[in-house]
């Protein structure tokens, strides 16, 4: 689930990565930028073409995160706050939804505080943090090395 994510280059480059590590699905708050722009689409390789998309409307972000545990899913905020818990020792339940904010804001608070977690990507002291296409990529890749790792 994406917030906030105004730029197209971002939303391509998650969705390549969606669609490289067996994501499901985006959904994105109203606040995203168009998904099927032009530079969204080459981005993306078109590979944005290929992954559903949902636009969550104002009224129901970000109360469709509670709407997604009352249907069996997980929800990790993805922050880079110190006090989250990490990606690396952090069990994939079998029905998640990762949250992702745009660079610089990150999340909203209402949104990590609706969310069932905050995780964190572990990165050098001295980085201040990833950009958002990249850290959905690490994300994403994590979350699906049990689906990999079965194909072997």
């Amino acid at each position: 689930a994406l917030e906030g994510l105004n730029d197209a280059e971002n939303l391509g480059a998650i969705s390549r990565a969606a669609r490289a590590f067996g994501i499901d699905g985006l959904l994105i708050d109203p606040t995203c930028t168009d998904p099927y722009s032009r530079r969204t689409v080459r981005v993306s390789m078109g590979e944005v073409l290929f992954l559903p998309i949902v636009r969550i409307s104002e009224p129901e972000w970000p109360g469709v995160l509670h709407t997604l545990e009352a249907a069996g899913f997980e929800t990790w905020a993805m922050t880079p706050e110190p006090s989250a818990i990490d990606l690396w020792g952090t069990p994939v339940p079998e029905r998640l939804a990762v949250l992702l904010g745009a660079e610089g804001p990150g999340l909203a608070e209402q949104t990590l505080i609706a969310s069932g977690r905050r995780v964190r990507i572990p990165i050098r002291p001295e980085v201040d943090s990833l950009n958002v296409g990249h850290a959905a990529a690490v994300t994403f890749a994590a979350i699906g090395r049990p689906m990999f790792s079965a194909q072997t």
